[in-house]
């Protein structure tokens, strides 16, 4: 009976050992995938100091994607985003033509390569983000991040010929060219987690800024915000 009852409590002991070792793993790998993060957000721009706003009628304006991965203990994040803008419409127009005779006299119409709009852009950003402030499922995080645009933009390929007063016959050329444009961002990010961490819901803001390209025509300065989701795995 002793020797009987020693082999069962033997048994039973290697019988914890192994369940806690598995518990112990599944949460080790838990720990582990949480260091990763898919997000998808919408949103809405501004456009700062150039031209005038594309007549976006929908309410989203923006679609991103993105990965984040948790580099340096749980405080330092590396992050890659993709972002599409405008939805659809037009980024900004750097001339009112709805009224070309009264804006003659403002803008350069009569040079040569004027831009006139840029549409279907797409911006790619891979940098970092810092968690300034931790709170139970709460985080404040800063970003920073260089950041590449390409699409398309609309310049004017010979002048614009305003008739006299009383004419009805305005003559002007356009067409598209590929342009590329580098710079970086500067975003703040709100994130409320749930359901063990799996996953998150926020709201981003941030600023993006980028450089002249050959024929001088500076990018404008964009303001994003928007709302996002994410699942930690």
């Amino acid at each position: 009976y002793f020797k009987k009852s020693r082999a069962l409590f033997i048994k039973n002991t290697d019988m914890k050992k192994i369940v806690l070792l598995t518990l112990a793993a599944i949460t080790a790998l838990t720990a582990q995938a949480q260091k990763n993060r898919i997000e998808i957000g919408i949103g809405r721009y501004d456009v700062i100091g150039l031209g005038i706003m594309g007549t976006n009628v929908h309410k989203i304006q923006t679609l991103n994607a993105g990965i984040v991965r948790d580099v340096y203990k749980n405080k330092l994040l590396l992050e890659l985003r993709y972002t599409r803008l405008p939805y659809r419409g037009y980024v900004t127009y750097s001339q009112d033509i709805t009224d070309p005779v009264t804006t003659w006299t403002k803008y350069p119409w009569t040079k040569t390569n004027s831009i006139l709009e840029r549409h279907r852009q797409h911006f790619i950003d891979i940098g970092v983000r810092y968690k300034i402030t931790e709170l139970k499922n709460n985080v404040i995080a800063l970003g920073l991040a260089p950041s590449l645009v390409f699409g398309n933009a609309r310049y004017l390929d010979f002048p614009l010929d305003i008739p006299p007063v009383g004419g009805d016959i305005i003559v002007m050329g356009e067409g598209d060219k590929r342009e590329v444009y580098f710079g970086g961002k500067v975003g703040l990010y709100y994130d409320y987690s749930f359901w063990k961490n799996r996953v998150n819901v926020g709201a981003d803001f941030s600023m993006r800024i980028y450089n002249k390209s050959n024929n001088d025509y500076a990018y404008p300065r964009i303001l994003n915000y928007g709302i996002h989701l994410g699942y930690n795995f």
